[in-house]
């Protein structure tokens, strides 16, 4: 990938409205059965990358308009740390708009399960593929890093139904409003 992207409709805005209060980030987690390597997830992120280019890229400012150029750094892979989806500091990340993580036996990260299947892949488990997973070996379609904003949107159609509010969480906030976790293992039978 030697060329840019222009950000789609609704990534124009991202940029002038995420900060470090609203980071507007999310993330999923595996836990597995024994604990990661992480030179085994740097080799599986490398290939997993293969597949999806548009993760290599860096956030510009254009003259009118930012805009995704080529990110060849190297990307990082850290000890997790325990504030969770909070903003992600591109500088801090080699400008990729992304973060990778593990602790112990958990991996985190943003895109997943191709990442997944190489670390097993890597590790010797033996996994069929049926194309549900995108790896390097499973074509890339050419609508993958087009606008689905201006295809998928059909000003006619109307919101018929109303949708319950949010469940909103209240407590105390941390400081610089980030997220934290609480894990806890106990016996099925004694909850």
């Amino acid at each position: 990938m030697d060329n840019w992207y222009k950000l789609d409709n609704a990534a124009l805005i991202f940029p002038m409205i995420s900060d470090k209060q609203e980071s507007s980030s999310y993330r999923l987690a595996a836990v597995l059965h024994e604990e990661v390597d992480k030179e085994i997830l740097r080799t599986a992120l490398k290939k997993a990358l293969i597949r999806f280019p548009m993760y290599c890229v860096k956030i510009k400012k254009g003259f009118f308009w930012h805009y995704l150029d080529v990110n060849k750094s190297e990307t990082l892979i850290k000890e997790e740390n325990p504030k969770i989806c909070y903003a992600i500091d591109f500088k801090e990340q080699n400008d990729f708009l992304f973060k990778t993580s593990y602790y112990g036996k958990r991996i985190s990260m943003e895109f997943f399960k191709s990442v997944l299947f190489e670390y097993f892949t890597l590790i010797g488990h033996k996994i069929s593929n049926n194309g549900e997973i995108l790896t390097e070996n499973v074509e890339q379609l050419l609508d993958e890093d087009q606008d689905d904003f201006k295809y998928n949107y059909k000003k006619n159609i109307k919101k018929t139904e109303t949708e319950k509010n949010a469940f909103l969480l209240k407590g105390k906030r941390y400081h610089n409003n980030w997220a934290g976790i609480i894990s806890v293992i106990m016996n099925l039978e004694s909850l």
